[in-house]
């Protein structure tokens, strides 16, 4: 948890990482150059557990106060925590029981609030490697504080890089692709707080072009997805299981119509798509909500040829 001025979230981040972790967890803080009182606290909090260990970032920066943490990580398995959001009791028990030998980062669903504790709605992650992998493509289903992550991929995948920033996590995520598969618990585990200083805010526009160059670059070293009928099949079926199934499956497929360009979709699965979009809509939501589903879909598409021609 790297934390930079942090003094006023402090004391409920501690609450949240003393209710998930067990006795043989190491809690690593960076304290990135704090002009507060944050050092204090967490030098009290240290006194009072041996697991929390203390590091200052001499460097600047997030990436460096990333990377710095990861580099004194011991365990096998390594927890993002920010100390501005609030996580569910027993995130990491959750997530543990996802680890398996060919897992590389477990994510979730999370919930967004406003600064004033206003729920804004939930963002339903991917839940298999596929639904989580395509979901990269735009960025917003794989939240950086809920991720657990095998430390050995992550560090043969090169760490967070600096000219990624600020889309640091969604390079490291690209990479670890490569090296093995993704899931995620389709529950809400994160409660990410919406803070107007927050970097996803600030630099808004800076992460758009920094992704969108990011995956170009990726496509241009690897080969695009190509959806298999396995692999289809058993997002399908995952899906099924869930109470909100159908939900995640339009997403899905409206990400993969978007990003037409990175993914190869067999005719078949395409079809299979279609009828599913058409059928399933109607028949679970009825007609006059599949129609504001394609309406949406086809605005969208309008507006993003719209802006492609005008520039």
């Amino acid at each position: 948890m790297p934390v930079k001025n942090g003094s006023k979230f402090l004391s409920e981040a501690m609450k949240f990482i003393s209710q998930n972790i067990l006795p043989n967890d190491e809690v690593i803080i960076v304290n990135d150059n704090s002009t507060d009182n944050t050092l204090e606290l967490i030098t009290d909090w240290v006194r009072g557990d041996s697991r929390i260990i203390v590091i200052n970032n001499h460097s600047s920066g997030l990436v460096n106060a990333l990377n710095l943490g990861l580099q004194h990580c011991t365990n096998n398995w390594i927890a993002r925590f920010d100390v501005d959001d609030a996580y569910a009791f027993q995130r990491l028990s959750k997530q543990r029981s996802l680890i398996s030998p060919e897992k590389v980062a477990i994510f979730s669903d999370y919930w967004v609030v406003s600064e004033n504790g206003k729920f804004l709605g939930k963002i339903p992650s991917g839940v298999t490697n596929f639904g989580v992998r395509i979901s990269l493509l735009h960025g917003r289903r794989t939240p950086h504080p809920s991720v657990i992550m095998n430390r050995d991929k992550v560090l043969k995948a090169g760490l967070y890089k600096l000219d990624e920033f600020p889309a640091e996590d969604l390079g490291l995520w690209l990479r670890l692709s490569t090296l093995g598969e993704f899931c995620s618990v389709p529950e809400p585990l994160l409660f990410y707080n919406l803070r107007a200083s927050s970097v996803t805010l600030t630099e808004r526009k800076l992460a758009v072009i920094k992704r969108n160059h990011l995956i170009k670059n990726y496509f241009m070293k690897n080969d695009r997805f190509l959806i298999t009928p396995n692999e289809y099949y058993d997002l399908v079926e995952s899906y099924r299981k869930l109470d909100d199934g159908f939900e995640r499956y339009l997403i899905f497929c409206s990400e993969v119509f978007l990003s037409r360009k990175y993914v190869i979709v067999p005719k078949e699965i395409c079809l299979n798509m279609l009828w599913s979009l058409i059928y399933k809509s109607i028949n679970k939501k009825g007609f006059k909500t599949y129609f504001h589903i394609m309406h949406g879909v086809l605005l969208r598409w309008w507006l993003r040829k719209s802006f492609t021609k005008h520039g």
